[in-house]
């Protein structure tokens, strides 16, 4: 894992971060290097990588940090095919009535986390998945969790930019060290969409999220 730490007053364009959208900027730059989170604490934007960036991608992730306005995307987002869900078998069901099959897709992303509240993005990277679970890793008693699905930065899916179109989890308590929560049915989304947590820590410390979900091609 190797951070790359920016000074928000400083290095960004209009000295704000939409985590949501800078996450989006940087995955659309199709760095060589997987990003594995982008987190904000005062002043300090850190963006988490699973390896150290080439010196070229470091450029470039620099370059999209001191472009990034804060505000929303004017960048549409890929075409995508509905699939209606009342058609669909179980999640453990591998093959579809309609003919689509589910892949195993999990995501596991670390977002650092200060005292207080917390909000940890994860945009949805494929046209059409289903979430059937999160899991926590490193959480501690008293960390609670909000957990809430939200349509993308110019209403795609509502036409109402971020709109909020479900919230799955209210105030929930999570278990110290690792927590799990899984539906025993599927629910579906679909590309850039968004999965808000509003992490509650009791201390500063590093934590692991993995979105448990099912590809739909």
């Amino acid at each position: 894992m190797s951070s790359y730490v920016y000074s928000i007053q400083n290095d960004t364009l209009n000295q704000a971060v939409n985590v949501r959208l800078l996450n989006d900027e940087i995955i659309s730059a199709s760095l060589i290097t997987q990003l594995a989170g982008v987190t904000t604490a005062g002043d300090v934007l850190t963006i988490d990588f699973n390896a150290s960036l080439s010196s070229e991608d470091e450029i470039t992730l620099t370059s999209i940090v001191e472009g990034h306005a804060g505000g929303p995307s004017a960048t549409d987002p890929a075409p995508v095919e509905i699939i209606n869900s009342t058609q669909s078998q179980p999640f453990s069901s591998k093959q579809l009535t309609n003919g689509g099959k589910l892949y195993s897709r999990v995501q596991g992303v670390k977002f650092s986390v200060t005292t207080g509240a917390n909000t940890c993005y994860f945009s949805v990277p494929w046209s059409s998945c289903k979430i059937t679970g999160i899991e926590v890793i490193n959480g501690e008693a008293g960390d609670t969790v909000d957990m809430k699905v939200l349509d993308d930065s110019i209403g795609s899916y509502s036409t109402i930019p971020n709109y909020l179109f479900n919230q799955f989890g209210y105030t929930v308590a999570v278990a110290p060290n690792f927590y799990s929560r899984e539906s025993t049915y599927d629910a579906d989304l679909y590309q850039n969409m968004v999965v808000e947590v509003i992490y509650n820590s009791v201390t500063d410390k590093d934590i692991w999220i993995n979105y448990i979900l099912h590809e739909v091609k």
